[in-house]
């Protein structure tokens, strides 16, 4: 279930920013997200002021769950009524005198990427918030800044930092290796592999420079358009950027006192260290700085390498069995076994999908162990999914549909999006499907658009790069776990 969050105000007074702005939650799941509120106008006299709001919370099926938000906003200034001719006169000179102080806010909206909003934010004095926040939007190009706090054109102290929202895709692409190169070119490779450059670190990073860091790490799977923060050392003379000398003199490693992985990171930058993220299987949540090596509070030579220990979590066991996905968990010692299978509204032949039934009992034959539920969108007439099948990681499913097209075709989506699939239709008719067991391969079975007559043959087809040529073969060839899982395209009505 996909949960929409929203921000609705009376009077318009207050600027929200929600981070996620939706959850996909399973049953009985419950997720959190950020919520920064800040006033349109200060407070600057008066009393203290109250501003009421809603949070929303819409889900799929139109029902939508609102909350009361009380948001205090006190005055910016302290009365001072017996000396206010005094303050003026005091505030007139200081101004005179610090003007040079402050910055004004430039608009970095619609910049095409972190790196140039940072060099527009440091050319008017003032620094960008490494803690970007993003969000999955199909409308601008990913890595595009959507927003900012504080807005455009408002007078700041100098050295204040500027919070961006950050467009990212649904589609996730691999995070290169940037270790040795200088942020010029790390920012090249960074767009090309999708991704785009973000905060270099330290603030006052040398020159020359070369990366000694990053994060995320390495290979990790990030959506594209996620913006990679990068952590420099000094190019030191005679030495060809790839090289790593000691950089001499003498720091401290960092407590950790709480603080986030990324947090850390930043505080090891800060202390003349290079942080190097290390991913560890355990059982705290994902993300979590569980250790830190050296240890805390140990002198080390400036610019050694800190490695951080990061928790990647206890990864589920997946595997397909042909007819169904079990999934083994390792924390909880148990299996859960899923089931996807073709079905139609009772006295409504013509609105069908796909259904999903669970069970913590693996093998069960006792139909109250079994839990079920639509998967796929069956509200309109003649349009639905026929055919689905879960790849071998169990993370993505192969949907045989006719939502919004012409004919059934073939669509691998992330299995819980099923839906409201994000991914496009790959160019391949289909009425049956199945995955090889290496994921890199899918095999449909092919009968005219409508799946109304009997199979006429199987084509393999590369499962994410359907332009190549496709193999073909008689259909009575390929295993019976392919039509187990989906019905035969005879019994859809069709559209």
């Amino acid at each position: 279930m996909q949960a929409r969050l929203s921000l609705a105000t009376g009077d318009g007074s207050l600027r929200a920013l929600i981070v996620p702005a939706s959850l996909v939650l399973a049953p009985g799941q419950t997720g959190h997200a950020e919520v920064l509120l800040r006033p349109r106008r200060p407070q600057l006299l008066g009393r203290e002021r109250q501003h009421e709001a809603q949070l929303r919370v819409r889900v799929p099926d139109g029902t939508t769950t609102a909350r009361p938000v009380i948001f205090v906003q006190a005055r910016a200034l302290p009365l001072w009524a017996i000396a206010l001719i005094v303050a003026i006169l005091v505030a007139a000179v200081f101004a005179a005198t610090q003007l040079q102080r402050r910055a004004t806010v430039p608009a970095v909206e619609g910049a095409v990427d972190v790196a140039s909003a940072d060099r527009a934010l440091r050319a008017a004095g003032l620094r960008l918030d490494p803690r970007l926040r993003s969000r999955t939007t199909a409308g601008p190009r990913p890595g595009t800044i959507l927003d900012q706090i504080p807005d455009p054109g408002v007078r700041v102290e100098r050295g204040e930092r500027v919070t961006l929202l950050v467009a990212v895709g649904a589609r996730r692409a691999v995070t290169p290796a940037l270790d040795g190169h200088t942020p010029a070119r790390a920012a090249v490779i960074l767009r090309a592999a999708g991704l785009v450059a973000g905060p270099v670190l330290p603030d006052l990073a040398p020159r020359p420079a070369v990366v000694a860091s990053q994060l995320p790490v390495a290979g990790a799977r990030e959506p594209t358009g996620t913006a990679v923060t990068i952590f420099v050392r000094p190019l030191r003379a005679g030495e060809a950027p790839g090289a790593n000398p000691a950089a001499g003199g003498e720091a401290k490693v960092p407590a950790i006192e709480g603080r986030s992985a990324a947090a850390y990171a930043r505080a090891v930058a800060a202390a003349g260290l290079v942080p190097r993220v290390v991913l560890s299987v355990g059982t705290a949540a994902v993300g979590a700085l569980v250790g830190v090596q050296p240890r805390p509070g140990l002198p080390v030579a400036a610019g050694e390498q800190i490695r951080l220990l990061v928790s990647a979590g206890v990864p589920q066991l997946a595997y397909d069995t042909g007819d169904v996905l079990r999934v083994f968990d390792p924390r909880r010692g148990r299996t859960v076994r899923e089931l996807l299978v073709f079905g139609v509204r009772r006295g409504q032949p013509g609105r069908f999908g796909i259904l999903r039934y669970r069970s913590s009992r693996p093998y069960s034959t006792n139909p109250s162990h079994w839990r079920g539920e639509p998967a796929t969108n069956t509200s309109v007439r003649g349009r639905g999914a026929i055919a689905a099948a879960y790849s071998p990681s169990g993370a993505s499913v192969a949907l045989v549909t006719n939502v919004g097209l012409q004919r059934f075709q073939l669509l691998v989506t992330d299995a819980d999006e099923l839906r409201r699939p994000d991914s496009p239709s790959l160019p391949v008719r289909a009425c049956e499907v199945a995955w090889r067991p290496d994921g890199r391969e899918l095999t449909v079975v092919q009968s005219d658009g409508a799946c109304g007559r009997a199979p006429a043959r199987a084509t393999c087809t590369p499962a994410f790069r359907p332009s190549c040529p496709p193999r073909s073969g008689p259909a009575a060839r390929w295993p019976r776990s392919s039509r187990s899982r989906s019905p035969r395209p005879s019994r859809v009505p069709p559209s």
